[in-house]
């Protein structure tokens, strides 16, 4: 469906005024997303932001590479009183939609937030769950690379958004003790396949049945110089399948992660492990990725193919290295230069059900070495190179790629 300009501007501009995560350059922020510091008086006031990036890629052995606007974002936050407030987000993606093609309009959050004190605020709405480290926070000058890691993505859906409540809050008796915890609407097992894990089974928070239900949380600390958090999902993904199951938590989906990022002088490190135990991959396999079953010349049946079923568990991580040296360059700057590299690891077919044999190619391995200039703290200009590697032992291409990238 094609959307005129004029159309577009009467969309609502949605958005999130929150703190904002910068790339393991700045001391550790405050996370919870609870609102900037409460107006003195009880008057209404709103508030515009946005994010966005450009990249070029070219992957090895192209003649030519492509050049695409990624996202553009706009925020909105609006403060009702003190203590009620209103965050949204709206991504366009690749400029446009024309004849139902292109790229997606999409609400990422929009969700009202009361906050009762400190320790535990109520918010409802869509919401961006609180899994892995880059899901809620993910700007472009908020990681080093022209992409996120590719590991986040293949592990779960990013940006990952469901529609529900929970709460968040500090504990003062531990200064930097912050968490978060929902109660959203769940997966679809038939969006899961061996190559993406459980990326395409998540609803968006359109029209999501409410025939599945989640539960997630993360606790996080954060101190100068250190940021670092572990977090649980547990949700159904039966969404009422026939053969799967009708229960709000049946087909559970259990994901789990720990993640830290530290600074000491010029140096900044990164890192994250995440893993996930699909306890009916057997089920969803039959229900889902088997093919007509395969006879052999007497006429017996021989068995099954398997249309890349996801893996009874899955399981990876990164770790990542970088160092300023525009301080060595000029001291004093408040530029950054910061040469690094990251090495990342998963596998969304770990273990398998029995007589189901493994994708070499879901086993995926990738260097990527590159550099990130910060003119200021939220600007950011990026090149690398990418290596890639899969279980085939074969020879993957790699990919060179330049960003830009702003948030405000």
């Amino acid at each position: 469906m094609r959307r005129s300009r004029s159309t577009c501007r009467r969309i609502l501009p949605c958005a999130l005024l929150a703190i904002l995560l910068t790339t393991l350059t700045t001391k550790a922020q405050d996370s919870t997303g609870m609102h900037p510091a409460a107006p003195e008086s009880n008057e209404e006031s709103t508030s515009v932001g946005g994010y966005g990036d450009i990249h070029y890629t070219e992957p090895e052995g192209s003649a030519k590479g492509t050049v695409d606007v990624l996202t553009f974002v706009m925020f909105l936050e609006h403060q009702f009183s003190p203590d009620l407030s209103f965050f949204s987000e709206l991504e366009v993606e690749h400029t446009k939609i024309e004849g139902g093609e292109g790229g997606e309009v999409a609400v990422e959050q929009a969700y009202i937030q009361y906050n009762f004190d400190e320790r535990i605020n109520l918010r409802a709405g869509l919401l961006l769950l609180p899994t892995g480290s880059m899901n809620e926070f993910h700007e472009p000058p908020a990681f080093n690379g022209v992409r996120r890691p590719r590991f986040q993505k293949a592990m779960i859906p990013t940006t990952w958004r469901e529609i529900g409540f929970g709460f968040v809050g500090r504990i003062p008796e531990v200064e930097g003790l912050q968490y978060r915890t929902y109660l959203t609407s769940g997966l679809d097992a038939a969006g899961f396949d061996g190559d993406q894990g459980i990326y395409e089974g998540h609803f968006e928070g359109a029209e999501a049945p409410m025939t599945s239900l989640a539960v997630s949380g993360r606790v996080e600390y954060l101190n100068t110089g250190l940021r670092t958090g572990g977090w649980l999902y547990y949700g159904g993904s039966a969404a009422n399948h026939e053969g799967v199951g009708s229960g709000l938590f049946d087909a559970p989906v259990f994901l789990y992660g720990i993640d830290a990022q530290y600074s000491i002088a010029n140096l900044f490190l990164r890192g994250e492990l995440m893993g996930a135990s699909i306890k009916d991959a057997a089920k969803l396999a039959e229900a889902f990725q088997r093919t007509k079953p395969e006879f052999n010349d007497a006429g017996d049946l021989a068995g099954y193919t398997w249309n890349n079923p996801i893996g009874s568990t899955m399981g990876g991580g990164y770790i990542e290295a970088a160092y300023d040296v525009m301080k060595l360059i000029r001291p004093g700057s408040s530029k950054q230069l910061l040469p690094f590299v990251r090495f990342e690891k998963f596998n969304t077919q770990s273990t398998l059900p029995a007589n189901i044999t493994p994708n070499p190619e879901d086993d995926r391995t990738f260097i990527i070495t590159g550099l990130t200039f910060k003119p200021t703290f939220n600007t950011v200009f990026k090149v690398d190179w990418t290596f890639a590697q899969d279980g085939t032992k074969e020879k993957v291409p790699g990919e060179f790629a330049l960003g830009i990238g702003y948030n405000f």
